[in-house]
């Protein structure tokens, strides 16, 4: 598209969380106002273009987020970005904007973005990242040229991650655990991340036996935060439906945690198991739309939720 010149006037880049997807957007984003002129050379790193990209003050591109502890981007976000598009570009010859977590836009803010997003002035250019796009409004989605972000082979991956872990790190385990995502996978891998999801899951299969305080492990779950330990849960349910129906479970687990759960999951009631994933669903869906949420209150009824379960 650069070579010629011809750039569609929106993208939409599809994917699960850690695939590459915002990378990948902000090299683009980069390339589209570095001055080399040679275009396969671009980004260089080294013209003016670069370096303001690279301290992020270059007066041609906006970043659209959400503000510091909130987690939705407002119609104010969306005004500010319409007035800046329409400004004459000052440098480069593109106007990018980059809008990583597209699908925190309220409903309002997407409104007031619709028609700027079909017809925007000049070389402007919609750069939107999302991980749900079902969660973005058609109409939004209708207007957008879409980038599909696949989970990559594991034989391509496996070998990157060794060569940026540890060799004590199981990248197998992380790889798996992170659901195929690469970036997320080394994330796993650099802290604490997969021993505190191991130690989750523990915690699920001691609420499922009666052998835990769901306020006490609520209240756990709330120094993690809603966006850490829903999908780890919703994960944790999935598996053990999966397990119910099948002997064969991806190692997303130790192997001592495989085993409890599959012992776990030969008792289970599948009924049981398909209202369970439904509350998961629910839980996120609430947590996902609400402004202000007590999400201590939210969790501790999950956790009550698996309690009821009889083993």
């Amino acid at each position: 598209m650069q070579h010629t010149g011809r750039i569609h006037h929106a993208f939409l880049l599809r994917g699960i969380s850690g695939n590459g997807k915002h990378a990948f957007a902000m090299r683009w984003a980069n390339a589209l106002i570095c001055e080399d002129t040679r275009t396969a050379m671009r980004p260089c790193g080294i013209c003016r273009g670069c370096i303001l990209f690279g301290a992020g003050t270059h007066p041609d591109v906006e970043i659209v987020e959400s503000p510091p502890g909130k987690r939705n981007i407002g119609i104010d976000q969306i005004r500010e970005v319409i007035e800046h598009i329409w400004l004459s570009r000052q440098f480069a010859s593109w106007k990018p904007v980059v809008v990583p977590g597209a699908e925190c836009m309220t409903i309002s803010a997407a409104n007031t973005l619709l028609k700027t997003l079909e017809e925007p002035p000049g070389k402007a250019v919609f750069i939107l990242i999302t991980d749900r796009s079902d969660r973005l409004p058609i109409t939004v989605r209708s207007r957008c040229r879409f980038l599909d972000f696949p989970i990559p082979p594991k034989e391509l991956v496996l070998p990157w991650l060794a060569e940026q872990l540890p060799p004590s790190a199981d990248t197998g385990l992380l790889l798996a655990a992170s659901g195929g995502a690469p970036l997320l996978a080394l994330r796993y891998g650099k802290g604490d991340t997969l021993q505190q999801r191991t130690a989750l899951h523990k915690e699920l299969t001691m609420l499922l036996t009666g052998k835990a305080n769901p306020m006490i492990i609520a209240a756990r779950w709330k120094t993690l935060g809603c966006a850490v330990v829903l999908p780890w849960i919703l994960s944790y349910v999935i598996d053990l439906i999966r397990l119910r129906f099948r002997e064969e479970l991806q190692p997303t687990l130790h192997s001592d945690d495989a085993a409890a759960l599959r012992r776990l999951a030969g008792k289970l009631d599948s009924s049981f198991g398909y209202r369970l994933l439904d509350r998961c669903l629910e839980t996120r869906r609430v947590w996902e739309d609400s402004t202000s949420l007590n999400e201590l209150l939210l969790l501790e009824g999950l956790a009550i939720d698996f309690t009821i379960y009889d083993s």
